[in-house]
This record gives C-alpha cells, sequence and structure tokens, in this order.
C-alpha cells in the first residue's frame, strides 16, 4: 500500500528521460539528398516534464492516500480480532479446566459413596439398589467426566491453532483472579459498574459508544466513503480545469557523415537546401 502512494506521487514528480541515437543509411539516399543526410548519424537528447496542474493526479494521489489509511484500519481490525479471538481461547481453556477438575471431584465423591454403599449392603444396613443407583451415577459421571476432558482439548488446539502453534504442544496456563496484571488494563472504575447491576446499562451505552468511534470497520467504511467523493469530485472538475504542464527538450548531433558529394547540387537548389545541424538544439514550452 505504501508503495502505491509513493507511485502516485511519482507521477507529480518531474521526468527526465535521457536518450542517444545511432542511425545508418544507404550512401544512395544521402547521395540524393547532396549531402545534407549523411549515411551515419550519432545523436543525443534529453527531455524534461513537469506536472503542474493535472486534476486526475491530484485526485489520484489523495485516493490513494485514503485507501492506504483504510488498508491501515483493516489491518487494525485483524489485530483486534486476532487479540479477542486469542483472550477468548485462553479463558475458554481455564473455563473448560475448571470444568474437568470439578467432574473428577463428582467421580471420586461418587466412587467414595459407592464404596460407602457396598460396605452397607453387605452388612444389610441397605439394600442393593443403593449400590446400583451409585454405580450407575459413577457411569453418568464418568461420561461427563470425558466430555469435559474432550472440550478441554478441544480449547487447547484452538488456542494453539490462533496462536500459530503445533497442535500438540502443550502450554503452561496460569489461572487467573481479579487482581492479576492481565486485568491492570482495565480502568479500576470498570469493576465497580460490574460489581453494580443498575450501572450496567451506564458501562455499557458508554462502551457502545466508544465502539463507534474507534471500531476498524467503521473507520474503513469512511475512508472509502471519502475516497468515492474525492473520484466524484474529480470527474466533475474534468469538465472545467485545463492540463497545465512544462516541457524542456534538447538535443545535440554528436557524429555525422561517411559521405561527401562529388556532385554540386543543380542551381535550382542553390540556397534551397538545408545545412547541417552542427550546435545544439532546445525547446521549451
Amino acid at each position: 500500500g505504501d508503495q502505491e502512494v509513493r507511485l502516485a506521487v511519482s507521477e507529480l514528480l518531474p521526468d527526465l528521460e535521457l536518450s542517444t541515437t545511432f542511425t545508418a543509411i544507404d550512401q544512395a539516399r544521402s547521395a540524393a539528398s547532396f549531402g545534407s543526410t549523411q549515411p551515419y548519424t550519432w545523436s543525443t537528447s534529453a527531455e524534461l516534464n513537469q506536472a503542474i496542474l493535472i486534476a486526475p493526479l491530484l485526485a489520484n494521489l489523495r485516493v490513494q492516500k485514503l485507501i492506504q489509511a483504510s488498508r491501515v484500519a483493516s489491518q487494525d481490525q485483524t489485530e483486534l480480532d486476532v487479540i479477542l479471538e486469542v483472550s477468548e481461547s485462553y479463558f475458554n481453556i481455564l473455563l473448560a479446566r475448571s470444568v474437568v477438575l470439578l467432574q473428577n471431584q463428582n467421580v471420586d465423591n461418587t466412587r467414595i459413596n459407592l464404596n460407602l454403599a457396598k460396605n452397607k449392603e453387605s452388612v444389610g444396613y441397605a439394600g442393593v439398589s443403593e449400590v446400583y443407583r451409585w454405580e450407575s451415577q459413577l457411569a453418568f459421571n464418568k461420561i461427563d467426566l470425558n466430555d469435559a476432558q474432550a472440550n478441554y482439548r478441544a480449547a487447547q488446539f484452538q488456542l494453539n491453532q490462533v496462536l500459530n502453534e503445533p497442535q500438540n504442544r502443550a502450554l503452561s496456563l496460569m489461572e487467573t483472579e481479579i487482581g492479576d496484571s492481565i486485568l491492570n488494563i482495565l480502568d479500576a472504575r470498570v469493576f465497580s459498574y460490574l460489581s453494580n447491576p443498575g450501572m450496567m446499562e451506564t458501562l455499557s451505552d458508554f462502551l457502545v459508544e466508544e465502539g463507534k468511534r474507534n471500531l476498524p470497520e467503521l473507520r474503513q467504511i469512511e475512508l472509502s466513503l471519502q475516497a468515492q467523493e474525492r473520484i466524484l469530485k474529480s470527474r466533475n472538475r474534468a469538465f472545467y480545469l485545463p492540463t497545465i504542464g512544462l516541457n524542456a527538450s534538447s538535443g545535440y548531433n554528436i557524429y555525422q557523415g561517411g559521405y561527401e558529394s562529388e556532385t554540386p547540387p543543380p542551381p535550382q537548389f542553390e540556397g534551397l537546401l538545408p545545412e547541417p545541424i552542427t550546435s545544439p538544439t532546445w525547446g521549451a514550452g
């Protein structure tokens, strides 16, 4: 994008062209010109062009700058999306890990109750139905534990993916609390609003307004509209704005030769044939 802007700027800068040319013609044509055109000519030239007022070029420069600003906003949007996705994946892993621990505890507690039920049944204090009930509950708890472990593994895969890490790489993640440094980026007043249900609506309205003012997606739309308006303005101005530029050129014959006419030109051509140009030529407009 930066390169596109530089290209648009370059169209408004001076343009200098240097060239050199070597030309050879047969001596028959040179003789027919009575020596005014030599068989061998080596010349060089230089031409300078400078745009002074060319509306389409000026419009293109402005449009390219707006498009580049839109590209920057698009990159900001991508970065914010990645930050949000990584944060969500991180907290999803913490949540999934907590569920796994909870389900482990449920399995352990159910197993303890099952053992108690078996002991009661063996001494006749309880019936066998109590044992069956806890065995069934243990089976259900193990299913919930397997589901929790699968969700935890899936959350790990998701975090590795957004971090561009190998899928099987194990990341060591710390638990987070309100006092952790990861939350210090928030204003302390936010927590007072979060802890007060009556102030949640005020906080929500504030965050919505901040989002509208800083959202990269809205910035991209605004810049695209400005670019289209500039294109429209340029096309309207094309009906009456002139194109103004500066041109200067110079040339010089480094060498002319190869044939000396032995036949003088006819008397009627005296003074009509051009003399060879030996000094530099120039022009400006």
